[in-house]
């Protein structure tokens, strides 16, 4: 986990970041086909942990909390039953999970996170996604009609030459919210139940890729 200067004069932030987010869904989606309105219909087919099918997102290694390049990605509890179904809801659940990675590692900093969050890039305009994460991580994310994180650099420019009156006025007049997803408490708990079995996968495979590695 790194921490960055913020924009605001005397103020950081805490960066925790998952490598392989909206990247795996799209691996997924041009190695086995179809788009992702179709692979969401899928998913949505499929129950909370798919059957026991779970992904970790590792395609280049990870970072928070691991900071390990070595790690693999991987499906784990592949059984006859599963179908594509199965397969692209561990896609999304497997990158909420590492989301939560995130947040816990925040959370064993004491670093606050709060109740709400603003979900921004290519995942953020599935609204199947956009749910797995909210009840992964317990959270209300705010979607706003610009999810592209470039966006926020493009705001900076413009309040650096004047075309706003301050940094802190730039989001209200220039993005508006307009979906709020709220997580369920059940799956929630579900979530955090299939978590500890994400953590324990992890551990027992990252000697393997470390020693592959050498």
């Amino acid at each position: 986990m790194g921490e960055y200067s913020h924009v605001v004069p005397g103020l950081y932030y805490p960066g925790t970041a998952t490598k392989s987010c909206a990247l795996s869904y799209r691996w997924f989606r041009d190695t086995f086909g179809e788009d992702y309105a179709r692979l969401d219909s899928r998913a949505s087919r499929a129950p909370i942990g798919a059957d026991g099918l779970l992904f970790h997102p590792y395609l280049n290694g990870e970072l928070t909390p691991y900071g390990n390049a070595n790690l693999c990605a991987s499906f784990i509890g592949v059984r006859a039953c599963h179908t594509k179904d199965h397969f692209a809801r561990a896609v999304l659940e497997g990158v909420a999970l590492s989301l939560l990675d995130c947040k816990t590692a925040l959370g064993e900093l004491r670093i606050p996170v709060g109740n709400e969050a603003v979900i921004l890039g290519g995942g953020a305009k599935s609204p199947l996604w956009r749910q797995i994460v909210s009840d992964a991580l317990g959270m209300t994310l705010i979607e706003r009609d610009h999810t592209d994180s470039s966006f926020g650099s493009a705001m900076l420019a413009g309040a650096a030459v004047g075309v706003f009156p301050s940094l802190e006025r730039a989001p209200a007049l220039c993005s508006r919210e307009v979906s709020r997803t709220q997580p369920d408490a059940q799956r929630t708990r579900e979530y955090g139940r299939l978590f500890g079995v994400y953590q324990a996968v992890q551990r027992a495979l990252e000697p393997i890729y470390n020693g592959a590695a050498r």
